[in-house]
């Protein structure tokens, strides 16, 4: 396995900003309790604000990811047995946004 541009201290460290972040900022107001603080029965459902923009951030996340992955190759390099490793990522990418 080849390892890329420090992911796992990449992925370490935004795993851990986003555990703080969502511990201070806490759930929204309103699903798990009501607005004097007293806890609900059942969650109230929140609907999404706009599929619109669900759809873009997604397509953002995969363009970004897609680049940062067959991109980091540099190179059309083979492998042992003879696979372009650039090209490798690129398809399991693509198959991992699909399924």
């Amino acid at each position: 396995m080849v390892y890329f541009a420090g992911v796992r201290v990449m992925h370490f460290t935004g795993g851990l900003i986003v555990l703080i972040a969502t511990y201070i900022i806490s759930p929204r107001t309103g699903k798990f309790y009501n607005r004097r603080g007293r806890k609900l029965d059942l969650p109230k459902p929140f609907l999404g604000h706009s599929a619109i923009l669900q759809v873009l951030g997604a397509f953002i996340l995969w363009f970004g990811l897609f680049g940062f992955n067959a991109g980091s190759m540099t190179t059309f390099t083979k492998d042992v047995n003879g696979k372009i490793l650039s090209l490798a990522a690129a398809v399991n990418k693509m198959l991992a946004a699909a399924s």
